[in-house]
């Protein structure tokens, strides 16, 4: 009897252990730059499910989701270093209903030929609201990705 309530009790910690973690004082800002962040490490790259990158302990409020789609660019079309500054430009409510947001990134980023460039980066994203949701999904989710893609240096593939 005290082995299967062990067990049950080992069980429910364990679970626990699996969710994903989300501060009740997250705001919306604090999501969009995880989003961001998660975005920047390969979030739409062909080929990085299996990535360091794209680990769910280097994003713990936010769901690790590889999502690369064939009608969207796959391709990174700029790169920036991790520590590199960006600046939350603007962060606009869609719908409060929804908690439906717009964030607007500024940067400064290499494309392809190693040249420095401004960079804007725009994607709408939502936040979860309800305990069930936060400790499968995380904070939020992106709902309209952005229309090209800008990636971590030590996120590239391996030469």
């Amino acid at each position: 009897m005290i082995r299967k309530i062990l067990f049950i009790i080992s069980f429910i910690f364990i679970q626990n252990t699996w969710a994903i973690n989300c501060p009740s004082s997250f705001s919306p800002k604090e999501v969009a730059i995880e989003i961001f962040k998660l975005e920047l490490s390969g979030a739409r790259v062909d080929g990085m499910s299996d990535h360091k990158c794209m680990k769910q302990d280097m994003h713990p409020h936010i769901k690790v989701v590889s999502d690369p789609s064939n009608e969207e660019a796959s391709v990174p079309k700029y790169f920036m270093g991790r520590k590199d500054p960006f600046k939350l430009g603007r962060l606009v409510i869609i719908d409060a209903e929804t908690f439906t947001y717009k964030a607007i990134f500024e940067f400064q980023a290499k494309n392809k030929a190693n040249k420095s460039e401004k960079v804007r980066m725009a994607f709408q994203f939502f936040l979860y609201k309800d305990k069930p949701n936060q400790s499968k999904y995380g904070c939020g989710a992106v709902i309209e990705a952005p229309e090209f893609i800008v990636l971590y240096d030590d996120c590239k593939e391996e030469d």
